[in-house]
């Protein structure tokens, strides 16, 4: 009996070894597998990231290419939602590859060029969605430059209708470029050195002042807008209210100014009651056009120009409460670039205006003008 118990026990002698040597497998496994997994987690982060930046760049490929088809090639087209691709079919609900649009899908044989020069993007990248806003209901100007003008040739819509709708406001926002504060309440409405256009903390980078040009006309045609038959620019001047719209803080300021083009009331510098928490923009002003009898615009022309800070702007029309849609202005446009099954999507808007470089005289000419004429009775000769 002793025997037998002492050879079960020599039996079992190298259990230990095979546990110890097991649970090392397990543990070498489990590390081996962690080690896999996070070997594959930066793989997949390195590939989502350059499949994002194939799918940015497609998307800003679709911007260009829709603006190069609105502002060269008269592409006049809304889209609200997409359907899928459809080559050569435009409309008011796709939008597909054109003689003006040039996707890049694989399927687009005129594209393999184009994926070249974004640096080898793959056939499977390009976008895949193009939606068009021709009547957003805001005019959005990154910058405004100190040396150039925004001109906007407004005509309002009721969103929901469509139908013409005059206007009762038209609400201007604008701030720094650069996100900078603005002028104290206890600054007089004054126009100092550059130098010194400081800040509520004294530092001079202050938001600058924003000319608005506004020229409104009735909006019926039957009338001819209001306007004269033989219209000039003195019946311009009577129906174009000049505004200085001043970056004053205060919740107690008055930004509130009835459309008066008179002589009287043009040129009037108005605060801008800003605020960093106000929206669209830290300051804005209303311009109200209920106060002058018989008008009811539904066609204006603004005018805007940055003083001594370039400035970011938003313009809304308003009727009552309602923001109205805009024609004539910009054009919203919202591109979703696709990389295998990486989307990116951006949005931006394309001005149908132009936007001139200011000038400081009244005229100027590239080249000199000759001015030595001689002028008598019957004749004149030139000595240039």
């Amino acid at each position: 009996m002793k025997s037998k118990i002492h050879n079960l026990n020599r039996n079992q002698s190298g259990i230990v070894a095979f546990t110890v040597t097991l649970i090392m497998i397990i543990v070498i496994a489990m590390i081996t597998i962690a080690m896999a997994q996070i070997s594959r987690r930066e793989q997949r982060q390195v590939l989502d990231k350059e499949l994002s930046s194939q799918a940015y760049y497609a998307a800003e490929s679709g911007i260009n290419d829709t603006k190069n088809a609105i502002i060269n090639h008269g592409f006049n087209v809304s889209n609200d939602q997409c359907s899928g691709y459809h080559p050569g079919l435009i409309g008011p609900t796709h939008i597909s590859t054109s003689s003006d649009l040039s996707f890049l899908l694989s399927s687009n044989a005129l594209s393999a060029a184009l994926r070249d020069d974004l640096g080898g993007i793959s056939a499977s990248s390009g976008y895949s969605c193009i939606l068009i806003d021709q009547r957003p209901t805001s005019l959005q100007y990154g910058s405004i430059d100190l040396d150039h003008v925004a001109f906007a040739d407004l005509k309002t819509f009721d969103p929901v209708t469509k139908l013409s709708t005059p206007l009762s406001k038209l609400n201007i926002s604008w701030q720094n470029t650069q996100n900078g504060l603005f002028r104290s309440i206890t600054d007089p409405l004054i126009f100092p050195p550059v130098d010194k256009w400081l800040d509520t903390t004294g530092v001079n980078t202050a938001t600058g002042v924003l000319r608005v040009d506004i020229t409104a006309f009735d909006g019926n045609p039957a009338s001819n807008y209001g306007l004269p038959a033989n219209f000039n620019y003195q019946d311009l001047n009577k129906q174009t209210m000049t505004l200085y719209l001043y970056p004053r803080e205060g919740s107690g300021v008055a930004n509130i100014v009835d459309f008066d083009p008179s002589a009287s009331n043009t040129g009037q510098v108005i605060s801008g009651k800003c605020n960093v928490a106000d929206f669209p923009r830290f300051c804005n002003v209303l311009v109200s056009f209920t106060a002058r009898p018989g008008l009811a615009p539904a066609h204006i022309f603004v005018r805007l120009s940055s003083i001594y800070r370039s400035s970011s702007v938003t313009v809304q029309a308003l009727s009552g409460g309602t923001l109205l849609s805009i024609d004539g202005g910009q054009e919203k446009v919202d591109v979703t670039g696709k990389s295998a099954d990486v989307v990116r999507r951006l949005q931006a808007r394309i001005s149908t205006q132009p936007s001139f470089a200011l000038s400081n005289n009244a005229v100027d000419e590239s080249s000199s003008i000759c001015k030595l004429y001689e002028v008598a009775p019957g004749s004149t000769q030139s000595h240039c």
